[in-house]
């Protein structure tokens, strides 16, 4: 069973990131981000499509998205995309797409 996939690829930021540390004191950073596309269908309309997809970075990577980074950033990542199952409060099984970015280049213009 496939577990991790390496992806890549150019995302816009939907919130801010959410800066926390662990008991052992490493930074963790969890945002959101939507990567868009677009194509045309066999009427040949212009369809437009988003996926969200749920970021973590850790240690010092995470410090710095948390500095540099904002809602309506657009970013290149790459990492491991991994899907993340669990057991709600209803006992209702729950599951998720993440990535856990290795490496992000930010493409905001400094101002």
């Amino acid at each position: 069973m496939l577990t991790h996939l390496n992806i890549s690829g150019l995302v816009y930021v939907t919130d801010n990131p959410e800066l926390r540390f662990t008991t052992n004191k490493t930074a963790v950073v969890q945002f959101n981000v939507a990567a868009n596309s677009s194509y045309q269908d066999h009427e040949g309309c212009k369809v437009e499509e988003s996926c969200f997809i749920r970021c973590s970075a850790w240690s010092k990577l995470a410090e710095a998205i948390n500095k540099y980074v904002g809602k309506g950033d657009p970013l290149y990542i790459e990492g491991q995309l991994k899907q993340e199952n669990w057991t709600d409060k209803e006992d209702k099984k729950q599951s998720r797409h993440t990535v856990k970015i290795d490496k992000i280049t930010f493409l905001k213009s400094k101002e």
